[in-house]
């Protein structure tokens, strides 16, 4: 019985990705909606590895969104420094 249920879940995920990568595949064939996907194609998880990864950042110590725009401008100078400057950083780390 919960062999079958776990089946039908399985074939049922399976089916809805395969619905997705079609409705992807269709948007990117049109020329307008493919200009706006490649303009958001960088990735930009690197830089958020980098900041958990180097700076230990991991979440943020403050509430309200003016706050969290100054604590992540914050981080992010810091990483940039990090890049400018590799041999101090790793000195300290």
């Amino acid at each position: 019985e919960t062999g079958k249920t776990l089946y039908s879940i399985l074939h049922r995920i399976m089916d809805l990705t395969e619905y997705f990568k079609g409705k992807v595949k269709t948007n990117l064939s049109n020329t307008e909606k493919n200009k706006i996907y490649r303009r958001r194609k960088y990735e930009i998880e690197p830089i958020f590895g980098n900041l958990k990864a180097y700076l230990v950042f991991t979440r943020f110590t403050v509430r309200s969104k003016k706050k969290v725009n100054r604590q992540m401008g914050i981080a992010l100078m810091a990483l940039n420094i990090c890049g400018k400057c590799p041999l101090v950083f790793q000195k300290y780390h």
